[in-house]
């Protein structure tokens, strides 16, 4: 499904929704605005492009690729009906 909407939407990256509140969460919709691709779970159609590669360190690497992607695409992918949990 995925893919299918990256090529619909000209994207190149999606992921989940970041927050596991219920408040944030919405049924049956992807966004499609600037937004954070958190590391925990995302997918991506591979470009050669050494402009979106991680420059800065690990604790900011999540917000640097949705920022370079978005600030590329103009769109990134989030579906807000799903989220990861996580145990740190």
């Amino acid at each position: 499904h995925a893919h299918d909407v990256m090529l619909q939407e000209s994207a190149y990256i999606w992921g989940l929704a970041a927050s596991s509140n219920p408040m944030n969460m919405i049924v049956d919709h992807i966004s499609r605005k600037n937004g954070m691709v958190n590391g925990f779970m995302y997918g991506y159609r591979v470009r050669h492009d050494d402009s979106l590669k991680s420059v800065f360190c690990s604790p900011t690497e999540d917000v640097e690729r949705s920022c370079r992607v978005f600030n590329r695409d103009g769109v990134v992918l989030r579906y807000m009906m799903y989220c990861a949990r996580t145990i740190f």
